[in-house]
C-alpha cells in the first residue's frame, strides 16, 4: 500500500510492518511541494530530497529510522495503549461563584 506521508497534524505516527511511504507522482513528473513543507517538521531535508528525487517508496522500518514514523507494529494495540495512557478521566471541581467570593474575602 503506497501512501503520501502527510503528517503535519499528527503527534504520533503509527504504521503496520507492510506499509510503504513514497511520492509516486514524482515518477510521472509531478512535484509534491505542499507535502514536503509538512514533512520538514518530521524528517531532515536530505531525506526529503532523496524521497522527492527518486520517487521510490520506502518501507515502514526505513520510515521509522529517518523519523517519519514513531511506531511500527500492531497499530491497534499501540493505539489502545496510547489512548489508555493519555485519556484517563480527570477530576474537576466545580465551585459556585458566591462560595468562591466568600473564600477570597477570608
Amino acid at each position: 500500500m503506497l501512501q503520501d506521508a502527510v503528517l503535519d497534524s499528527s503527534q504520533v505516527s503509527l504504521a503496520e510492518p507492510d506499509t510503504t511511504f513514497g511520492f509516486p507522482e514524482v515518477r510521472v513528473g509531478g512535484l509534491p511541494a505542499c507535502v514536503t513543507v509538512a514533512l520538514r517538521k518530521r524528517i531532515s531535508d536530505n531525506d526529503i530530497r532523496k524521497l522527492v528525487t527518486d520517487g521510490m517508496p520506502i518501507d515502514a522500518r526505513e520510515a521509522q529510522r529517518i523519523g517519519l514514523v514513531d511506531f511500527v507494529g500492531d497499530v491497534e494495540t499501540e493505539l489502545s495503549r496510547i489512548i489508555f495512557k493519555n485519556c484517563k478521566p480527570k477530576v474537576t471541581n466545580v465551585m459556585y461563584r458566591p462560595d468562591c467570593e466568600k473564600a477570597w474575602e477570608a
